[in-house]
């Protein structure tokens, strides 16, 4: 009986292999390629198109080294300091650089002035500002502060900005109320009993318009100190700030579009390189995954009659035929040849449950390849060919 059937299977092959020899010579010279091998084409492909697309993209492009960028800015503030009605000072404002009697002092006239230039007439745009103002009561022997606060005298703005030649100048005088800051660090100083170092910082901030690709500083400080609870009292400028002249030579790296043909082609066979490696990677996850009994069984059966098996992504109503149930594929096998009609194949469950069946009119020959019956019948040698 076993050598019956094997001769059955051996003259089915010889069938199966003229009828595909026939079928090639219909089909015009048509390839078929396995899957490992469109697999293969699919990342060659992938790696062409990416190397295009990187050789057009860079060839679209120049980056070339601007000119130099010279940029200057000066700061500096002055003050004058005002006094109350006295018996001694005929000035009703002292200049800068004395000593000033805290209990004398009306107000404190600051006067800010700040220059901005570059020789690039797109980046020489007017500049931003504010002024602000920290009060600080700090421990005379560790320098940490006991309490500070923040004030706000000018919010940020660019009013009062002029351009004079080629520079963008600002000349900013504001009224200090000296006494209130100085009752508060009085009032502190008093109440807890302690001996303070207490100051007032006022400072301007001037922000320009200039972009971060360029190594030109975003914004410029200019401050000065007003010592408070003391009896008298030296104003302190920030030397270093307040003179604040750079001189600074910046050199800029730009890209420059000088190939839209290329560029369009690079961006294009991107496009196409990332649709092939996500078919590669899509194709890696299948083929990476371990077969199980079902996958060996469904590849041998799809290998070997691949000619005769017409695969669907639809599946018919089975109440609108007359069903009758296969139990092997060998039957399905030579139900096909008695009707000489296709095996359609449907896949269920991947890995798991698919269909082979023939449609004879209002007949359907329905066979079921399952895992779990694979697994059922494990001792059974299910190498049929």
């Amino acid at each position: 009986m076993q050598l019956k059937n094997q001769s059955k299977k051996s003259k089915r092959r010889k069938k199966i292999k003229k009828e595909n020899l026939t079928n090639h010579k219909k089909l015009f010279g048509k390839i078929y390629l396995s899957y490992t091998k469109r697999y293969l084409i699919f990342l060659l492909l992938f790696i062409i198109f990416f190397s295009l697309g990187i050789y057009f993209i860079l060839n679209s492009t120049d980056i070339v080294q601007e000119e130099n960028v010279f940029y200057q800015e000066k700061s500096n503030v002055d003050y004058s300091v005002c006094l109350n009605n006295n018996d001694f000072y005929e000035e009703k404002c002292l200049a800068k650089d004395m000593s000033y009697i805290a209990s004398l002092i009306n107000k404190i006239s600051l006067y800010f002035n700040y220059q901005f230039m570059t020789n690039k007439e797109e980046l020489n745009q007017p500049f931003e500002y504010e002024i602000l103002a920290k009060l600080v009561i700090a421990n005379n022997d560790t320098n940490t502060n006991y309490y500070e606060k923040k004030y706000t005298l000018v919010e940020k703005t660019s009013n009062e900005v002029k351009k004079m030649d080629k520079y963008y100048t600002l000349n900013k005088k504001i009224d200090l109320d000296y006494n209130t800051y100085n009752e508060i660090a009085n009032r502190f100083k008093s109440q807890y009993g302690i001996d303070t170092n207490s100051y007032l910082e006022v400072y301007l901030i001037t922000y320009n318009k200039i972009s971060s690709e360029y190594t030109i500083p975003s914004s410029s400080i200019t401050s000065l100190q007003i010592p408070l609870s003391q009896k008298a009292i030296q104003i302190k400028l920030n030397a270093k700030e307040v003179d604040n002249k750079q001189n600074q030579l910046v050199t800029k790296n730009q890209f420059l579009l000088s190939n839209g043909i290329y560029l369009t082609c690079g961006v294009l066979c991107i496009l196409f390189s990332i649709i092939y490696i996500l078919t590669v990677i899509k194709m890696s996850s299948i083929l990476g995954k371990k077969k199980n009994e079902y996958d060996k069984y469904l590849s041998k059966i799809l290998k070997e009659y691949d000619r005769l098996i017409v695969e669907t992504s639809t599946y018919p109503k089975i109440e609108d035929y007359h069903l009758l149930k296969i139990n092997s594929f060998d039957e399905l096998l030579d139900v096909r040849d008695n009707l000489r009609l296709p095996i359609m194949y449907y896949n269920v469950t991947p890995h798991q449950k698919s269909h082979f069946y023939i449609l004879q009119e209002k007949n359907i020959y329905l066979y079921t390849l399952k895992l779990v019956d694979l697994r059922e019948h494990s001792k059974i040698n299910v190498n049929i060919f």
